[in-house]
């Protein structure tokens, strides 16, 4: 998918993360058209450099389900996939899709705050088949183990 402007659409993860890397790609050229055209780098907003950096970073964070799964791919073809998976029994919002692919729920658990009133809409049952449709579109999930870098002192 192809961002023309940024905040107009409900994104995934890769695609974020995509928009970013190519955002800093961008700045990376402008800057040096500016210099080998003998003009000052155009400055860049601080909050705004810093928001990218922040998110760039938790993107690329070991913990990312999507790094990881062999199952991914940089386009949306998984994220059709899935939605083809569950479409004939069950009506899902792109947001509630996307929750799904961008944390890879592994049991009911997981799957229940990405879902609004998923106990109300849907049988635990269609709850149950969600989440194997993740695991088998998306593939299983990773052991998850405390990062050190998240955990607070005391802990």
């Amino acid at each position: 998918m192809k961002i023309l402007d940024a905040g107009t659409k409900v994104l995934s993860d890769h695609e974020v993360l995509s928009f970013i890397q190519a955002k800093r790609k961008e700045h990376k050229e402008e800057d040096a058209k500016a210099k080998a055209d003998g003009q000052s780098v155009f400055p860049r907003p601080d909050n705004f450099l810093l928001a990218l950096q922040r998110h760039e970073y938790h993107l690329n964070h070991k913990r990312r389900p999507f790094l990881e799964n062999p199952n991914y791919k940089a386009d949306e073809s998984h994220i059709i996939q899935l939605m083809e998976a569950l479409e004939p029994r069950l009506q899902l919002t792109k947001t509630e899709l996307l929750m799904l692919v961008n944390q890879r729920p592994h049991n009911r658990e997981m799957m229940l705050p990405m879902i609004e009133d998923v106990e109300s809409r849907y049988s635990e049952g269609d709850q149950n088949f969600i989440v194997e449709k993740v695991v088998e579109v998306l593939g299983a999930a990773r052991p998850v183990t405390p990062d050190p870098d998240q955990m607070e002192e005391g802990e």
